[in-house]
């Protein structure tokens, strides 16, 4: 007999066996018996059509065999059959979260949350929603609730303090670290050290920000013993040091410090600073300092030099600040070991001295000297034994990069004579393939770079470098080839398809560029959004932390992370891709027929590599049409608009944010917006293209400004009449 459905059935409460029966479909689920709960699940509905809970048990459970589609239809009909139901709201709320559609999820949440309220598990969920949404303030609230539930939770009391520390509240997040304390549960077995070192360094991460460092330092001090991290204690200790004032203090934690590890370039930085030798942020290497201070640092690291012979970050900061003959003799000093024991990368570690034309010029002095050293007795200066072979050879190689960084032929010259001398060094072909790409000679650097990745088969790095080579070539499916060395081939007509699993930017990146490149637009902004999709996969990965980090109790480590997170769309590869996206949308609005446009280019002499055996047809022609349907949009400043908006929030220090904001909101006609992008791009001094950009800013404005509201117009009048 069939039953129909009726209202009664879809919020009828279950009773006898089919009670049970749901029982057994939650408990199959628990156990990831998902075919079993289905079936059950399928057994209830027989007998109570349409039922509300018992479809969204079966929807949680397609959910987690990963019919997405199916899960979202039943669990919306769970939903619709019975609008009192919290479990089929929380499903939904769980299916959007899978989705990570965090927005809906929170709102069904709330509404089971609103149905069931004494409800654990579903104000867990939720206030696990608001954390990722940064709504701090009703976080806050929930987290005291659940606090006040269950106590006895350890992770209840940390959460809610970092509630209240996020919310801003800095004195409540203490006093609750404080009560947990008091409660005696951190002197558990129970508890790790480190979990507790973690807690304590976090409470007093806190106290820090509040501006009372003297609390902090005193608290960290009083219980020094419990924390396990020393190296971070201490680094702490210092920075504490530094905002009381205590800059001796500080000096002497940084120099205790540099014994273990005299290569740290944070600590060579913190010691500068608390010696009040340089101020602000600075590279170690590189600090504008007038010549009283070079001298000053100099000497101190002769002394350094001296203390840690070995330590070669002591040689090349001693070598920043040095000038005149002291330079020469010190460089000279450093370069002869590493001819000598024939180091492949000398030239790298004092790259970052070829900013200044002087030193340029006095290192081209040293290499000469040594040049002529060598040729006329195979000895450097002041020494008395002959050079082994490899000298001359390395000095020559030295001399091919010094000469290529200056844009000179001679470097070809050189690094002739090294391949010609030993003709197996692999770091020779590698050097010649960066000379010919300087040069412009792109295909020929790709073969070069290609000679050097067949010489060693097993080097993950050549075959990266080979990879990037050839795509600067335009070469994109050999370089399609090289990359599937060392990737696995799920499918034959793919060989790359799990490059965008593993996340590989720099690739997806250059690759795009290539395309750009070659007139292939819809292939570019296709790995482009690819990488806006690992980004925003990087803020989802967080959401496992929510929970997992509070049960480890690394909390401290944990709020790094989520400032960490916040930021984390300023970071160079996605600014990188957002730039190119921007740009490419501008081009399109500017002249849709580009679409169909592609440049002309023999790329074929490459066959896409193909493994595997079966008919991927399909699976072909579907992943053919995303370029053409990512260049189908009718609304481009839209989709520019979109990618812009994160730009201008986080990545509004570069100059090139602004010049593209301005691109996009005159083209869209928002004045006001434009002339805030125009003030912006200003500031970082007007040079020709920013002068073209206020004539242009002027001429479109000047027959809109009577159309405007009179307010705004007054203020673009007034703000224009700067550029005058």
């Amino acid at each position: 007999m069939v039953v129909q459905e009726t209202l009664q059935t879809r919020t009828a409460t279950l009773a006898g066996k089919s009670k049970n029966k749901f029982r057994n479909v939650f408990k199959s689920y628990q156990s990831k018996l998902h075919k079993k709960a289905v079936k059950i699940a399928n057994e209830i509905l027989v007998e109570y059509p349409g039922h509300a809970d018992t479809l969204a048990m079966k929807a949680l459970t397609y959910n987690s065999m990963g019919k997405t589609e199916e899960s979202l239809k039943l669990s919306k009909i769970a939903v619709k059959n019975n609008f009192s139901s919290f479990v089929a709201w929380h499903v939904l709320g769980i299916v959007y979260r899978s989705q990570s559609n965090y927005h809906e999820s929170a709102r069904c949440f709330h509404v089971a949350y609103t149905l069931e309220p004494e409800d654990l598990v579903i104000m867990t969920d939720l206030a696990n929603i608001q954390l990722q949404l940064r709504d701090f303030n009703e976080y806050t609230k929930l987290r005291n609730k659940i606090l006040q539930s269950k106590q006895s939770n350890q992770g209840n009391w940390l959460t809610f303090a970092m509630a209240a520390h996020l919310s801003g509240n800095y004195n409540k997040a203490i006093k609750i670290l404080d009560s947990l304390e008091n409660t005696g549960a951190l002197d558990s077995d129970k508890v790790k050290d480190y979990e507790k070192s973690d807690i304590i360094m976090y409470k007093h991460q806190i106290i820090e920000e509040t501006g009372d460092y003297q609390a902090a330092f005193d608290g960290l001090q009083s219980r020094q013993e419990e924390i396990v991290d020393k190296l971070t204690l201490y680094l702490k200790y210092a920075d504490l040091h530094m905002k009381l004032g205590r800059f001796d203090e500080a000096e002497n934690i940084f120099r205790s410090l540099l014994n273990r590890n005299p290569e740290n370039h944070e600590l060579h930085k913190g010691l500068l600073k608390s010696m009040h030798i340089i101020e602000g942020d600075f590279s170690i290497y590189n600090p504008e300092v007038n010549p009283e201070v070079a001298q000053t640092i100099v000497d101190m690291y002769d002394a350094f030099v001296e203390k840690y012979p070995r330590s070669r970050t002591c040689k090349l900061i001693r070598l920043n600040f040095s000038t005149g003959d002291n330079f020469k003799n010190l460089l000279e000093e450093y370069l002869i070991p590493s001819f000598t024991r024939a180091v492949p990368s000398t030239f790298k570690s004092i790259n970052y001295l070829y900013k200044g034309a002087e030193k340029v010029t006095l290192i081209e002095e040293v290499l000469k000297n040594l040049e002529e050293c060598l040729n006329n007795d195979n000895k450097f200066p002041n020494e008395e034994l002959e050079e082994p072979p490899t000298s001359i050879l390395f000095l020559n190689y030295f001399l091919a990069q010094h000469y290529n960084k200056l844009g000179n032929e001679l470097a070809m010259t050189y690094i002739d004579k090294c391949i010609e001398h030993t003709p197996t060094v692999v770091e020779f072909f590698v050097t010649k393939a960066g000379i010919q790409k300087a040069l412009g000679n792109f295909e020929e650097a790709s073969d070069l770079m290609e000679t050097a990745r067949n010489m060693d088969l097993a080097d993950r790095y050549l075959n990266a470098k080979s990879t990037k080579y050839l795509l600067r070539a335009d070469r994109v499916e050999k370089a399609r080839e090289v990359m599937s060395i060392y990737t696995k081939v799920v499918r034959s007509d793919a060989p790359l398809n799990n490059i965008f699993e593993m996340q590989v930017v720099w690739y997806e990146i250059a690759e795009a560029e290539s395309y750009l490149r070659l007139g292939e637009i819809g292939k570019a902004l296709e790995k482009l959004v690819n990488v806006e999709k690992h980004f925003l996969q990087y803020i989802d990965d967080q959401f496992d932390f929510h929970g997992y980090s509070i049960r480890k109790k690394t909390i401290y480590a944990y709020y790094h992370t989520l400032r960490f997170e916040d930021e984390i769309f300023g970071k160079g590869e996605y600014v990188k891709a957002a730039e190119h996206i921007v740009r490419i949308y501008l081009n399109i609005y500017d002249d849709p027929t580009i679409k169909r446009k592609k440049r002309t280019k023999n790329n074929q002499q490459n066959k896409p590599v193909r493994r595997g055996r079966g008919n991927q047809k399909n699976n072909q022609k579907e992943k053919e049409n995303i370029p053409e349907k990512l260049l189908s949009t009718k609304k481009p400043l839209v989709h520019a608009t979109r990618h812009l908006e994160r730009l201008v929030q986080y990545a509004g220090e570069k100059l090139e944010t602004h010049l593209l904001a301005y691109q996009v909101y005159i083209r869209r006609g928002k004045f006001l917006l434009s002339l805030r992008s125009l003030n912006r791009a200003a500031e970082f001094g007007i040079n020709e293209e920013i002068q073209n950009m206020i004539q242009d800013f002027k001429s479109k404005v000047e027959g809109e400004l009577e159309e405007l509201d009179p307010t705004v117009a007054k203020i673009i009048q007034s703000e224009i009449a700067n550029y005058d």
